[in-house]
């Protein structure tokens, strides 16, 4: 992506009055006719590619190398453009009246892996991006760990909730994507395939992307 196709594109009117110079000139501008502010505002589709271009910045960052043990390691924090794109799915998706009892009982809201964060894998592959991540109610997250997303399906409540999200994997779906193998007491996950963990995440991009678009175009 050729970061000079961004930098020469002018979103904004210039013919309109400076903002900090004179906030009411430009404000009466807008009142008089809104059309103004957004005159110049990117197409849909070059928006589009700028969402997907800082998508693909951040997976490239948050690479794991195969083998890669991460315990003990923190999650990276999920960016502005994440929580943004997240947020505005969840708002769309969700009924008003589980949006106002959640807020009502005080829940906070987690950015759930999809794909557990302790996943190992076999190959370099990003667990920290949009594709893999879902808001949830933060104490069944905490509840459910590494353990396989039947814990969700499987408990009516939640079920309730996640019903509405079409970002969840189903059982089948997500035995595609991991396995699980005995280590001691423990069962671990592991990836099992990259290409099939890679469409699965760009399927949820996909989704979020075109959610968020579609009210603003």
């Amino acid at each position: 992506m050729n970061k000079e196709n961004y930098n020469v594109k002018n979103w904004l009117d210039v013919t309109r009055g400076k903002i900090t110079a004179n906030p009411n000139e430009f404000c009466y501008k807008i009142y008089l006719n809104p059309n103004v502010y957004l005159k110049k505002a990117p197409k849909k589709p070059d928006l589009k590619n700028v969402i997907y271009y800082l998508l693909q910045l951040e997976i490239k960052k948050n690479i794991i190398k195969k083998n890669n043990d991460r315990k003990g390691k923190r999650r990276k924090h999920i960016s502005a453009l994440n929580y943004i794109l997240m947020a505005d799915y969840w708002y769309k998706k969700m009924p008003n009246e589980y949006i106002e009892k959640i807020k009502k009982n005080g829940t906070v809201l987690h950015n759930d892996h999809l794909i557990p964060f302790t996943t190992k894998t076999n190959f370099e592959i990003t667990l920290d991006r949009l594709g893999n991540f879902s808001p949830i109610m933060s104490k069944i997250n905490c509840g459910r760990g590494s353990a396989h997303i039947d814990y969700y399906w499987k408990k009516n409540n939640v079920k309730e909730i996640i019903k509405f999200l079409d970002i969840f994997p189903k059982n089948n779906e997500y035995n595609h994507i991991v396995t699980y193998n005995k280590s001691g007491s423990n069962k671990v996950p592991h990836l099992i395939s990259e290409i099939t963990y890679n469409c699965f995440c760009e399927n949820n991009e996909k989704k979020y992307i075109d959610s968020f678009l579609k009210d603003l175009y």
